[in-house]
């Protein structure tokens, strides 16, 4: 069953008032730099770009494939290249020989390869080192969720314990998240003593998962997918979210509720003002929604194409209407200076919690349908997708 709750007629329109035209002056022009500047500037150019590249070396670390020292030496390398005219480090083996000297030309593509190379090796290090710390905390959590259910006599300590993991599983400091992992493995060993043989190859393996996490932790730091136009996460990292709040909710028993949220008549705005005014729109929604949902806890990801998802923890009807009707009219706020006239947009916003014992895609098939209704109904609306076990609205 899904309840629609607010709309507006007007909304589901694109609308432009009258703009004052703006005076268009010729630009001033700039005088060419003498020949003798030109020389300057480009010797001026060399150093600070030799600087730059042994600053970048300084702070090398170690990858798969070439060490720090190595990432250093060849920094300084190229830097003394620019400067000097020494034979550069990746210079091809068809190449003539080099000749040195300040005279010598600078092989600033060569520069440039090795520090995208690197550049993107690094990134590539880094975010797989990242998806495997996270997996194993998320591995661990599920993996204590399990065990704790074999016994429901379980100590108050350990659920108190528990609570205190999940806070610093959701926050910044992985210092804590190490020490909270810890102390929860040591507890949970401690309640488990006197438990039969299955049980310790479980904690066995957790002592394995902790272990993974413990090495992670001194390697990586936080970084997040993210969406490149809009600057929300992307939707690899929605996806990995889901599961991980629906993993919590069945811990914990933490209400969460689902926004999907799609533009009205978004295709309009590309065939009349082209893709570029497009991405316009999509990078000032994702800005607006990004300013509706502030809390820490709120996630907010670009879910594809012109929709949007929204993941926040609220289980009460009252509340999440409220939140969505006020996400919709900071929408309708919205001015866009496209061509001679502003532009304005509205959007439709599906709304589903989370059930226990749903799946992700259960519980996120339930979110889109009601989005299809709101937009089935006319747009520029709310419908929250209600069943007898969601909680009851506010007074």
């Amino acid at each position: 069953m899904c309840e629609s709750v607010g709309s507006s007629d007007a909304g589901s329109m694109f609308w432009k008032k009258a703009k004052p035209a703006k005076k268009k002056t010729a630009p001033t022009p700039r005088p060419k730099p003498a020949a003798d500047d030109a020389s300057v500037g480009a010797d001026q150019s060399l150093d600070l770009l030799a600087d730059l590249l042994r600053i970048y070396g300084e702070g090398a670390f170690d990858l798969e494939e070439i060490s720090a020292d190595e990432i250093r030496e060849r920094s300084e390398t190229w830097a003394r290249h620019l400067v000097v005219g020494v034979e550069p480090p990746d210079r091809p083996s068809e190449a003539d020989e080099w000749q040195g000297g300040a005279s010598a030309p600078r092989d600033l593509p060569g520069v440039r390869r090795f520090v995208g190379e690197t550049r993107r090796e690094e990134h590539r290090y880094i975010g797989q080192s990242f998806a495997n710390m996270f997996e194993a905390i998320w591995a661990f959590i599920g993996g204590l969720r399990h065990t704790l259910a074999f016994d429901q006599q379980t100590d108050a300590r350990v659920a108190h314990r528990l609570h205190r993991l999940e806070k610093a599983a959701q926050g910044n400091s992985t210092a804590r998240l190490k020490q909270e992992a810890l102390e929860t493995v040591s507890l949970v060993r401690e309640c488990m003593a006197h438990r039969g043989d299955n049980q310790q190859k479980l904690l066995a393996s957790l002592d394995n998962r902790l272990e993974a996490v413990r090495s992670e932790l001194t390697v990586v730091r936080e970084q997040a997918a993210t969406d490149g136009l809009t600057g929300l996460f992307n939707r690899a990292s929605f996806d990995e979210h889901l599961e991980r709040l629906v993993d919590l909710h069945n811990l914990f028993g933490r209400p969460v509720a689902l926004f999907m949220i799609d533009i009205d008549h978004f295709k309009w705005v590309n065939d009349t003002y082209g893709h570029t005014s497009g991405d316009m729109v999509l990078k000032e929604v994702a800005g607006s929604l990004a300013k509706s949902f502030l809390r820490k806890e709120d996630f907010v990801a670009r879910f594809g194409g012109e929709e949007f998802a929204v993941a926040l923890q609220e289980g009460r009807i009252g509340t999440v209407k409220g939140l969505a009707e006020r996400c919709l009219q900071r929408l309708r706020d919205l001015e866009f200076e496209i061509g001679d006239e502003p532009l304005r947009i509205s959007a439709s916003l599906g709304v589903a919690l989370v059930q226990p014992d749903e799946t992700p895609q259960a519980w996120l098939e339930r979110a889109d349908a009601a989005l299809y209704e709101a937009k089935q109904a006319g747009r520029d609306r709310v419908v929250i997708h209600t069943s007898d076990r969601d909680p009851p609205s506010e007074a």
